[in-house]
């Protein structure tokens, strides 16, 4: 049997980390009843014996005692039929919020009334309230399931600790990350303190990249800060105001413990189609599209029916070793699937930077280029997809997705297409303890000039009535440069419930329902 291991999310009165043993000097050897008790138990007995030796007494007392029983037995079944009465009506009215929450003791609530079980999800009282959901679809709860860094995945499990702050988890677990239930903007995830996880620790480097599934998607993380806290310091557990991802090594010696913190990133995955501007990580290197062009042939004295199409990049190495340039793949498919090679003289056209042909990318070097391709007139859209890689032959390729329009005879000549705003819930949540709205989200700027947020331009209505905005991190006004993103927390007073509430930023509408 795998020994069970406790571990405390909130220090005990000595300030360590252990659920304290029993004290077996504690224990005392109940006495005897005193003299007067026996006295009186010795008159009960000397006068039930008189009335049960007198055989008329003794049918009457049978009867007393048989009627007595009954009159119980109704007021246990009534008492019993209210209670149920009562549990049946809260489970019909009371609402249950689509997450987890975390309460000021620490101990989780799972979507206000539900019970967590044993794999880690909840149980949902019968009658309740299916979540919160955003323009008629529901907000899956962003419980986490799997943890990778690098090549090291662990399966998550939950933990819910108790009333003094006590934590429960299998010590012996491989493989097995664990999910304080309840912390849903700074996910808080512990590893047992086994030689192998130290070692996993030990390696982090800052910008690592740590991947979080949970029930809403893939979250991405990039390692910020690694510290040592002492034993009796879970604040940096309990801080929620920042959406990020907390590491912790569970059941250390000594008065210190390991944490890993890595901030939430908004960025896209190689060998998925991400949208423009997004940064993307192979391995070594980073890339990210800043902008695209169509030239039109005639400008350049290509044939009739031909253009010149630019995609221009921005590549970093993120390593220590230097990056063989000339090694670099690049390519453009459109919507008909037909693929379109790397064209030098279309890299250099129209303004165009042109494309590496040899040299290295030095460590932390960020360099500017434009890829460009000799297209036809009949090239398919709607969006066109640009394809980068280190090499021909890696695995890892950036997939970029282009809004694309065919040119149209009598048309200008189209210039850089601008991209607005992008907004995107990650989670939305009622917190039940301050009886708010709380939503976390990101927005993407994928245009070519900087977007501002101000107050008015985020806001929450429902049914004519706004709810104020309690809290809001990082603080309004925003200002989101072009090609950059910006992770949000914000607070609003609860709507009034029964009918759908309208989350807006700038331009873009967000129906949230299960209020």
């Amino acid at each position: 049997m795998s020994e069970k291991h406790d571990d405390d999310f909130a220090p005990d009165s000595q300030g360590g980390w252990e659920e304290p043993e029993p004290n077996p000097q504690r224990a005392v050897v109940p006495a005897g009843p005193p003299s007067e008790v026996k006295a009186v138990a010795s008159e009960f007995s000397r006068f039930f014996g008189a009335l049960w030796a007198d055989t008329r007494a003794r049918g009457l007392m049978l009867v007393s005692l048989f009627a007595l029983c009954g009159i119980c037995a109704l007021g246990v079944y009534l008492i019993s039929f209210f209670n149920s009465g009562d549990r049946a009506n809260t489970a019909r009215t009371t609402p249950t919020s689509a997450v987890a929450n975390i309460t000021p003791n620490a101990t989780a609530n799972a979507g206000g009334n539900g019970n967590t079980n044993p794999g880690g999800g909840t149980n949902a009282p019968s009658g309740t309230k299916a979540g919160l959901t955003a323009n008629g679809t529901a907000i899956p709860p962003a419980t986490p399931s799997r943890i990778t860094f690098g090549t090291q995945s662990f399966v998550v499990e939950t933990i819910a600790p108790d009333k003094n702050g006590n934590v429960k988890y299998n010590k012996d677990a491989k493989n097995t990350a664990f999910w304080f239930n309840g912390t849903l903007v700074n996910y808080v995830v512990g590893l047992n303190s086994s030689v192998e996880n130290k070692q996993i620790f030990d390696a982090f480097k800052p910008n690592d990249v740590v991947s979080l599934d949970t029930g809403s998607g893939l979250q991405r993380y990039r390692v910020d800060k690694i510290t040592q806290v002492k034993a009796d310091d879970t604040s940096a557990l309990r801080n929620q105001s920042t959406p990020q991802l907390t590491l912790v090594l569970m059941g250390e010696s000594g008065d210190s413990r390991h944490l890993v913190t890595a901030k939430y990133m908004d960025e896209g995955q190689p060998n998925v189609l991400n949208p423009a501007r997004y940064p993307i990580n192979l391995e070594d290197l980073r890339i990210r599209v800043t902008g695209d062009l169509l030239v039109p042939g005639n400008t350049v004295g290509l044939a009739t029916g031909k253009n010149y199409y630019l995609v221009n990049v921005e590549l970093s190495n993120t390593s220590a070793q230097p990056i063989d340039m000339a090694q670099f793949f690049t390519e453009l498919v459109d919507g008909n699937k037909t693929r379109f090679a790397l064209s030098r003289a279309a890299a250099q056209s129209g303004g165009g930077r042109g494309w590496p042909q040899g040299g290295v990318l030095a460590p932390g070097q960020t360099v500017s280029y434009s890829a460009g391709f000799e297209v036809p007139d009949t090239m398919s859209g709607p969006r066109l997809e640009y394809r980068f890689a280190a090499s021909a032959n890696t695995p890892s390729v950036a997939m970029v997705s282009l809004p694309y329009s065919p040119p149209q005879p009598t048309a200008a000549p189209p210039g850089p297409v601008p991209l607005a705003a992008d907004i995107t819930i990650v989670t939305a949540n009622l917190v039940p303890e301050s009886n708010e709205l709380r939503i976390v989200g990101s927005v993407v700027n994928r245009g070519t000039t900087q977007v501002q947020v101000s107050l008015k331009d985020v806001t929450v209505s429902s049914g004519g009535v706004s709810s104020a905005l309690t809290n809001a991190i990082p603080a309004v006004p925003w200002t989101i440069p072009p090609g950059e993103s910006l992770a949000f927390q914000v607070s609003f007073t609860r709507p009034a419930g029964g009918q759908p509430a309208t989350f807006k930023v700038l331009d873009q509408a967000f129906e949230i329902g299960g209020l």
